[in-house]
């Protein structure tokens, strides 16, 4: 068990300094916060046409053998396992903002089509994204209805 709380308190260093600048020195086998940044800003600009192991290794001034070695040494995953959960929060952000079709989301986030993001995110969360939406505009209700009081999220994670 503390392996296991040793590479999710690293990987949670690295994504405090990458979101809020927090100064992160990190050890041979792991990545710097600012290699840390380099992934995001790359995968952020990346994210419909998906990015490769080479490419986020070349952000980070590294060959692919080594950012595999430093990737798992901070994030305790592979980039791809990390970069499905991207595209994951991503769909979901979309989901809760209305996007009009469920095709418009899988393309918006990197996934080869509707069938592959609806199987992708049935595995994950249990339910199809066509579920999710559906229990997510039950849940956001007019605050007339008097059903809910809750408020809509308005801007991406992904943004």
């Amino acid at each position: 068990m503390e392996p296991v709380r040793h590479h999710v308190r690293r990987a949670l260093l690295a994504h405090r300094a990458a979101t809020a600048g927090i100064t992160y020195s990190a050890g041979k086998s792991e990545l710097t916060s600012g290699q840390v940044r380099s992934i995001i800003a790359v995968v952020r600009a990346k994210l419909p046409e998906g990015s490769s192991t080479a490419e986020l290794a070349g952000a980070c001034g590294m060959t692919p053998r080594v950012f595999l070695r430093a990737f798992r040494g901070t994030f305790a995953e592979s980039p791809r396992q990390w970069l499905r959960s991207v595209r994951l929060e991503a769909a979901v952000d979309a989901l809760r903002r209305d996007v009009p079709s469920l095709s418009e989301v899988a393309t918006a986030c990197g996934f080869s089509d509707q069938a592959h993001f609806t199987r992708v995110f049935k595995a994950e969360t249990g339910m199809t994204p066509g579920a999710f939406r559906k229990a997510e505009r039950a849940a956001y209700t007019d605050v007339n209805s008097g059903r809910s009081t809750e408020q809509r999220p308005t801007q991406s994670v992904v943004d």
